[in-house]
């Protein structure tokens, strides 16, 4: 591969921008709320609902993890040429960083269950944000080139 070559990939790599988070699947929740809006919620805080970072806390807990990653999609991609590689790779990545949020609550930095909301879940229920799925199952990545995957 020449110079050109080189420089030409990495124009590519840079040209593009890759977003993960939650897509409006138009589903709601028994009380009328959409995930969207029980994502902000618990993304955020709201005075009454706890922070539970899902999405932005996994990426900054796992940067150099992210960053590694990218590094070996890089240098595949140069080597097949193909720079879509690299926005694939990463988005899956930072998918798989932000579902498994939820089976190891936060990473261990949630606030766990008050005794009343392990009470209204049930028995063995113990995990925040896991009953039905939803937020999980809602994740997504989109490249600005239009490839994307859906939790």
């Amino acid at each position: 591969m020449n110079l050109q070559t080189v420089q030409s990939f990495y124009k590519s790599l840079n040209k593009k921008v890759i977003e993960s988070g939650i897509v409006d699947t138009g589903i709601s929740y028994v009380n009328g709320q959409s995930v969207m809006e029980v994502a902000k919620q618990h993304e955020f805080g709201n005075g009454k609902v706890p922070m539970r970072s899902f999405l932005a806390l996994p990426i900054l807990l796992h940067e150099d993890e992210l960053r590694a990653h990218i590094k070996k999609a890089v240098n595949y991609a140069v080597k097949i040429n193909d720079a879509d590689i690299v926005h694939d790779a990463v988005g899956l990545e930072m998918m798989y960083l932000q579902q498994n949020a939820f089976p190891t609550e936060g990473y261990g930095y949630w606030q766990k269950l008050s005794m009343k909301s392990l009470k209204a879940k049930g028995a063995g229920k113990t995990l925040a944000l896991t009953d039905t799925g939803a937020l999980k199952g809602a994740i997504s990545y989109v490249n600005s080139s239009g490839a994307s995957s859906k939790g």
